[in-house]
């Protein structure tokens, strides 16, 4: 974070406050029983998960223009703006999101046990690969593994059908068509406002840092990057 900032208690971080009920208009944020953060904590793992991909794209790929757009998000996270395409680029905040979560499925792969109606037998577990789903050259042509967000401005039906980060009908995540993607877009906008430019990525793994330097498509393995970590920028 900023030099000389510190994290003020949630009571005392009305900046947050706003930018919750902006989301959830019907919540009392003081209330432990009511806060949103109560739905939102539980979903660490998968949630961070994408966050940190999501930023760790925007920070290492050059184009300011796509961190201004999510800052932007960020300071009035509601609907409008986050369909709201910019001048620059006809990019908005969401096709940045949905590309983030086409790249870095928060669940690579999902496993249903079926069972055919009336019958008794024991079926086994059935695996989708929502990671081979959406980054397959046969769907998505041959930048698949690119972080092409202008893709978002035109889907072809098979497109849609293989964006599956949220499951599919119909066992679709509720947060699929509003929350989810809004709240990570929040996240971001958030840390690259926070953050700032005047720091980088840096690892002490030499391959690490060649992937971060790379602008290629990260891993996306529960473990990797641990050892990443931010870097003050030092002007030449």
């Amino acid at each position: 974070m900023k030099a000389g900032k510190t994290v003020p208690e949630f009571g005392d971080n009305h900046e947050l406050q706003e930018r919750l009920l902006s989301i959830f208009e019907n919540h009392d944020v003081l209330d432990p029983r009511d806060n949103p953060l109560n739905l939102i904590l539980p979903g660490f793992e998968t949630l961070w998960r994408i966050v940190l991909r999501f930023f760790m794209v925007l920070k290492t790929h050059g184009h300011e223009h796509w961190k201004e757009t999510m800052i932007s998000f960020a300071q009035g996270p509601a609907s409008k703006q986050f369909k709201l395409r910019s001048d620059k680029d006809d990019i908005s905040a969401e096709f940045l999101v949905k590309e983030a979560l086409r790249l870095y499925p928060p669940t690579p792969r999902i496993r249903r046990a079926f069972q055919f109606p009336g019958s008794h037998q024991q079926q086994n577990t059935i695996i989708a690969d929502i990671e081979a789903c959406q980054t397959d050259p046969g769907n998505w042509g041959d930048d698949a593994l690119e972080f092409n967000p202008a893709r978002w401005r035109s889907l072809t039906s098979e497109q849609r059908n293989s964006f599956l980060a949220f499951g599919g009908a119909p066992f679709q995540c509720p947060a699929s068509q509003d929350f989810g993607p809004r709240v990570i877009g929040l996240f971001v906008g958030i840390l690259l406002d926070e953050i700032g430019d005047g720091w980088i990525l840096g690892s002490d793994d030499v391959d690490e840092q060649r992937e971060l330097d790379s602008g290629r498509r990260l891993r996306n393995d529960r473990d990797s990057y641990a050892g990443v970590y931010l870097v003050e920028r030092v002007e030449e």
